[in-house]
């Protein structure tokens, strides 16, 4: 197998994100629309036959809460194993966590979210204060990506991870605005098992 297809999903709702706060690595939790959101997605992966083989798909997935706790609900329906992975956490946002977007963009300013926002990785140093680059937060998650392209028994991969990191690595490969990424969506995309992950060498498709 010369490509590996992976879905990309971002967790379920928490209340943090109904209130409109920055996570990033703080431990939320799910809340009942979360939990409500994974297993409606759960059965519905589990109805389209044709995505993937059970036998040779597993579940990787950040070991925050808010990510566990929809991989677990995936895993139910699905009957797949879950394995938690480091590298899929979300971007560290420093003296941001715990804001609301509002109080965050009122401290930092419009340059600085302009810069945090930008498409194609322009800024790779750039960062909250006390916090993650992006251009780190990019890496890490690449390698892990690798790691994952090397796991021979499987060749689909459900990954369950958060928004921002999933935003940052996509918007690398895309002249476009990247999708938004709702709680619960899925985007899925293949990859070459021998991939640098280079501008342009992959297409994303959002199925869900």
């Amino acid at each position: 197998m010369n490509q590996k297809t992976f879905y990309f999903i971002r967790h379920g709702q928490t209340d943090w994100n109904r209130e409109r706060r920055l996570q990033g690595r703080s431990n939320t939790t799910l809340n009942l629309t979360g939990r409500n959101q994974a297993k409606e997605l759960g059965f519905w992966l589990m109805s389209q036959t044709d995505l993937f083989n059970h036998s040779s798909t597993i579940i990787v997935t950040s070991p925050l809460k808010r990510a566990y706790e929809t991989a677990e609900v995936l895993g139910d329906v699905l009957r797949l194993k879950i394995q938690p992975v480091d590298g899929l956490q979300e971007i560290f946002f420093g003296e941001v966590e715990g804001k609301t977007y509002a109080e965050a963009e009122e401290l930092l300013g419009l340059e600085h979210w302009q810069k945090w926002n930008s498409q194609k990785l322009l800024y790779p140093e750039h960062c909250h204060p006390g916090g993650e680059s992006a251009g780190a937060a990019i890496a890490r998650f690449e390698t892990t990506l690798k790691e994952l392209l090397e796991l021979e028994e499987y060749t689909n991969i459900l990954v369950i991870t958060h928004g921002s990191i999933m935003n940052k690595f996509i918007g690398k490969f895309l002249l476009e605005k990247t999708p938004k990424l709702d709680n619960c969506c899925c985007i899925k995309v293949n990859i070459p098992v021998s991939t640098k992950f280079s501008d342009g060498q992959l297409q994303f498709d959002k199925i869900y």
